[in-house]
């Protein structure tokens, strides 16, 4: 599952074949301007792989979040193999890097976007706003809190939404901008005819 237009080109990771892409909703755009505001939307897709993942202790499924994260859950994790300068030379890690962001109310994200708040509703997120953000490259990734924020005693990732757009990288007081998984989790059932969250099997050894 990644946001729509990062169906191709996108950094980072290994290299898998898809079977084939699905996609929900459209951005509609005339050289990179958004023309329709009403339009800016559902930035989400899913691929589907022509191979199956062999799961190990490192590489497993992440359980989608059904709910809204508790009052008391203010930060959230998210993570890509985007550019680490928001101005200047371009550098893209090797590793995977995680980064704690704050949560943001939906109003509050509106008035800190100022004239770009009308593109919010409730299909968006809202984090960040400090020095760490999700960046170039980032585009699709996940945003996640874990499971105990939601009164679990475990620690296993929910996944809240996708990493979509901003207004720069890591500005004070201006959040990223990320899709709801949780708004798209009737498409994205009845797409991949999958539970929101799996137990992991560990593929047996050759």
């Amino acid at each position: 599952m990644l946001r729509k237009q990062c169906n191709s080109g996108c950094n980072g990771g290994y290299l898998r074949e898809a079977k084939g892409t699905v996609f929900q909703g459209w951005w509609h755009t005339v050289n990179g301007t958004v023309k329709n505001t009403e339009l800016v939307q559902h930035d989400i897709a899913i691929l589907e792989l022509a191979k199956p993942v062999r799961f190990t202790n490192q590489v497993h499924t992440i359980c989608l979040a059904e709910n809204e994260p508790a009052s008391t859950v203010t930060n959230a994790t998210v993570a890509g193999w985007g550019s680490t300068e928001a101005f200047g030379t371009t550098f893209f890690p090797q590793l995977l890097l995680p980064a704690t962001v704050p949560l943001m109310k939906l109003p509050q994200c509106k008035l800190a976007l100022m004239g770009m708040g009308k593109l919010l509703n409730e299909q968006s997120v809202c984090a960040g706003g400090t020095m760490k953000d999700a960046c170039q490259g980032d585009s699709g990734g996940p945003l996640m809190v874990t499971e105990n924020s939601f009164n679990s005693r475990t620690s296993r990732y929910n996944k809240i939404g996708i990493v979509s757009w901003g207004l720069g990288c890591a500005q004070p007081n201006i959040p990223g901008i990320y899709s709801s998984t949780r708004h798209h989790l009737p498409w994205i059932q009845q797409v991949t005819r999958k539970d929101v969250c799996r137990p992991v099997s560990h593929n047996p050894s050759n």
